[in-house]
């Protein structure tokens, strides 16, 4: 079925506000403005991690998550790359966001790679997050990277050394990887 022009132009809007909210939530990360942050969510939304080690629920949990995640984090900067949309509806959408943080974390600059596994949902007029799950190539001390790409124990903050999810526990990479070696 062919789609109009309005029809076309509507999303190409709807996509640009996805980008704009994605930006929207780097900078209020950035500037731990929660008040900022937390509208992006739905009131029902969940965020975490792909491994289950944080995360919340609701504007409640959501706030709790992040106050808890960025205590003790000094100067940081999150930029996303690139964004990935399917839209599943009128009013909702899927997405993956490829992402770099850097954070000032006591006398160490932590470096993370991120994807984001988004569920996105118009609500009250404007497109926010529906569902938010971060999942890891490397989070760690930004000396310790040359050393660490290469190891499956690339998330190394905070806490101690455990797997990234990244690309290791997808199907298609450990196929490539015992074909090919």
């Amino acid at each position: 079925m062919s789609q109009s022009l309005e029809e076309r132009v509507g999303r190409l809007e709807d996509r640009q506000e996805l980008a704009d909210l994605v930006t929207r939530y780097c900078i209020a990360v950035d500037d731990r403005d929660l008040d900022a942050l937390i509208p992006l969510f739905t009131s029902d939304a969940r965020m975490g991690h792909a491994d289950g080690s944080a995360g919340g629920s609701g504007s409640d949990g959501i706030r709790r998550y992040y106050e808890e995640r960025l205590k003790g984090v000094g100067a940081c900067f999150h930029y996303w790359h690139s964004q990935l949309v399917d839209f599943t509806g009128d009013d909702a959408a899927s997405g993956v966001v490829l992402a770099h943080a850097e954070m000032a974390v006591d006398d160490q600059m932590v470096v993370g790679a991120i994807r984001y596994h988004d569920d996105y949902r118009r609500e009250d007029g404007s497109w926010r997050f529906g569902a938010r799950g971060l999942r890891f190539f490397y989070l760690m001390d930004a000396t310790e990277l040359p050393a660490a790409i290469h190891s499956p124990d690339r998330k190394r903050w905070p806490g101690p050394s455990e797997p990234a999810e990244l690309p290791d526990s997808l199907e298609t990479y450990r196929t490539f990887r015992a074909r090919v070696g």
